[in-house]
């Protein structure tokens, strides 16, 4: 589901897995590769670096991250995140209306950008440090339409009974 629905993304380039090396994430990786996906493996630890490595393969100037525990994310606000890339060149693009906790947020983070994360940090939240420095960045944060703000509803799947919610929506 979540790579048919990246693949509704107006003037996304590709779509790609970031993963790990861990043997548990060949199934992924068989996965990519049967849904015509391309995908990199790398350290377990180092999401920024699995980031900045497909970017440097791609050559491409940016990624728009949506992570695999987010499946219900908004493709028409995505497709507004690569225009307004396009058109004008940032370090990061978010939603400015809702947190990441409910689990339809995506995030578009410059290739410049990553590489200035990664100096710095490792972890898995790979723009905290953009957050946390925003005068730094050229950001723009886009609200999303009101209908799709729903702060009562948690639409990410972090627990089996988020996997059930999802499941029955499906």
């Amino acid at each position: 589901h979540h790579v048919e629905r990246l693949k509704n993304v107006k003037g996304l380039d590709g779509v790609f897995l970031a993963t790990s090396r861990d043997p548990l994430n060949k199934k992924l990786i068989k996965d990519a590769e049967r849904l015509e996906c391309g995908w990199y493996a790398g350290a377990e630890e180092d999401v920024v670096e699995r980031h900045i490595k497909l970017c440097e393969r791609e050559a491409a100037d940016a990624v728009i991250r949506v992570p695999c525990d987010s499946p219900l994310f908004d493709i028409d606000s995505t497709s507004v995140f690569v225009e307004k890339f396009k058109n004008e060149y940032l370090d990061y693009i978010y939603v400015s209306n809702m947190t990441q906790i409910q689990g339809t947020v995506k995030e578009l983070v410059s290739y410049n950008a990553l590489r200035e994360i990664h100096k710095c940090y490792r972890g898995p939240a790979i723009t905290l440090p953009i957050i946390e420095n925003l005068d730094k960045y050229k950001t723009l944060g886009i609200e999303i339409d009101s209908d799709l703000c729903r702060p009562e509803y948690r639409l990410t799947v972090d627990e089996s009974l988020d996997y059930e919610l999802i499941k029955n929506i499906y």
